[in-house]
């Protein structure tokens, strides 16, 4: 399903910009608008980043209890 959708829009998508006289930037941000993954691929580029993250090759994600900690210990060291 997600692919047919895919593959009509990138059958129709020039002739939409061009007979809408829509700029380049106006059709980039409409076709991430539209855009959307399948939980499948979520699921897939998760695993990914966290393999990535694993390996060293990437830098991990802060969670929300490591951004606190971070923002505290600064607000500290200025208190000093």
């Amino acid at each position: 399903m997600k692919n047919k959708t895919e593959e009509q829009w990138s059958k129709v998508d020039c002739d939409t910009m061009l007979g809408t006289r829509q700029s380049f930037r106006q059709r980039d941000l409409q076709l991430k608008s539209l855009y959307f993954e399948s939980a499948e691929e979520a699921r897939i580029r998760s695993r990914k980043r966290k393999a990535l993250e694993e390996a060293g090759l990437r830098k991990k994600k802060a969670t929300l209890q490591i951004r606190l900690q971070l923002l505290l210990t600064r607000k500290a060291s200025c208190k000093k």
